[in-house]
């Protein structure tokens, strides 16, 4: 064990400075040769493009472009370290409608060079710088309140001047401000907003950030025409007549705010016509003035309302009660007559007979047939009538009962089942 030990301390700690010198010559010596190693590198330069002062670019700026270079691996790591410096390029107009990127223009250490540069061309089209005054106009988005309007709009400065491509600014007819909303608003409001983007190859010349805007909000109000509106008459006197205007009904126009008008109708009108006076026995009362006091918020437009006339109105006779029916009445069958059995046949009247003839001189039958023609009401009410008459029950003859004109009752009726007809008396 002890044999071990001795041998890895001799392996280690013998001449140890100059163990420790050939490592350090070891590692630096691969160092130098991976420095010196070919490699190449792809960085992200920025791009700056100038244009003369009387021109604007208007195709699509190129801001950065990629460059890869080639080189010693340590150079481009130094190379890359430094932050290299952006591309400047200085359009004259003379380009032909494409710039094509040079290689040389990028600044390098001698030993690296440039591969490629992506994209290697940019398209160029310059148009001549204008300048204008254009108005300020308010970006309003929405609607005010139902019932309101916007009545105007204000912003002050009312003007911008702008500045840019020659086609562009002919394209623009006003400068836009933020948008403003007029969603829910009912009164008018000031506000300070700012510019909106400018289009594209536009730019601003005013250092002002914010601009004044004025709304001015109103309600609406239109006339409305109300048609076929009743006409009502109050003050009548309680024991007197009930009047009725003629005409009924008229049209009234209304001015107001609309979220008023749309909530009336017009029934929910009252013109009216007042009866001061009680005049008795006339049926007419002529030239009464209609009165009309028009909801809150409303006025009459035509404020000379027509005269009417109150016509009496007469009471509705009732109607006359309904008979009484002497018994139920089955559905499709005739009605009761009284003195007749239900089920039998009602007689009918033997027809006259003229003197001397053969159906004078034949005896006459023991109970005689009449037959009524007349109203089912009267019929009922004669034969009521009939029934209450008294008996003698000795002489076993109906007492005389005279009807309701005067007359006597027609033989045969109010008969009891059974009894024989009394003997028609001389007159």
């Amino acid at each position: 064990m002890s044999a071990l030990i001795r041998f890895l301390r001799a392996v280690f700690l013998d001449n140890l400075p100059l163990k420790v010198l050939s490592v350090g010559l070891a590692v630096a010596l691969v160092l130098v040769k991976f420095e010196d190693k070919p490699a190449d590198i792809t960085l992200t330069i920025p791009v700056r493009v100038t244009t003369p002062e009387n021109k604007v670019l208007t195709s699509t700026l190129i801001t950065k472009v990629q460059v890869t270079i080639k080189g010693r691996y340590g150079l481009l790591r130094q190379f890359s370290d430094e932050r290299p410096k952006g591309l400047d390029i200085a359009l004259t107009g003379d380009e032909q409608e494409q710039f094509t990127f040079d290689p040389k223009s990028i600044e390098l250490p001698p030993e690296l060079t440039v591969v490629s540069i992506t994209p290697p061309v940019m398209l160029v089209r310059l148009d001549d710088r204008v300048e204008a005054t254009l108005p300020l106009k308010v970006n309003i988005e929405g609607a005010p309140k139902p019932g309101y309007r916007t009545v105007e709009t204000r912003v002050e400065p009312a003007q911008v001047r702008v500045s840019g491509a020659a086609r562009a600014v002919a394209a623009m007819d006003a400068v836009q401000t933020e948008r403003v909303s007029l969603v829910g608003r009912s009164q008018t409001a000031r506000l300070d907003v700012a510019l909106a983007e400018p289009p594209q190859h536009i730019q601003y010349l005013t250092d002002r950030e914010r601009f004044a805007v004025t709304l001015v909000i109103e309600e609406i109000q239109e006339t409305r025409e109300f048609a076929d509106v009743p006409i009502v008459v109050v003050n009548t006197h309680e024991d007197g007549p009930e009047y009725e205007a003629a005409p009924g009904r008229l049209s009234v126009s209304l001015f107001g705010p609309v979220r008023v008008l749309d909530t009336i109708s017009a029934d929910d009108l009252r013109p009216h016509v007042e009866v001061s006076v009680r005049p008795p026995g006339r049926a007419t009362i002529k030239e009464r003035p209609v009165i009309f006091e028009p909801p809150a918020e409303l006025t009459l437009v035509r404020k000379d309302l027509p005269k009417v006339t109150l016509v009496r109105r007469e009471p509705q006779p009732e109607p006359p009660p309904l008979p009484v029916p002497l018994g139920p009445v089955v559905p499709g069958s005739a009605p009761a007559i009284p003195g007749v059995m239900p089920g039998s046949a009602v007689p009918s009247a033997a027809p006259p007979s003229s003197p001397g003839s053969a159906a004078a001189a034949s005896p006459p039958s023991e109970t005689p047939a009449f037959e009524l023609v007349g109203p089912l009401r009267v019929l009922v009410e004669g034969a009521s009538e009939a029934n209450t008459a008294p008996v003698d029950e000795e002489a076993g003859e109906e007492a005389e009962v005279d009807d309701a004109d005067g007359g006597e009752r027609p033989p045969g009726v109010g008969l009891a089942p059974g009894r024989p007809a009394p003997k028609p008396k001389g007159r």
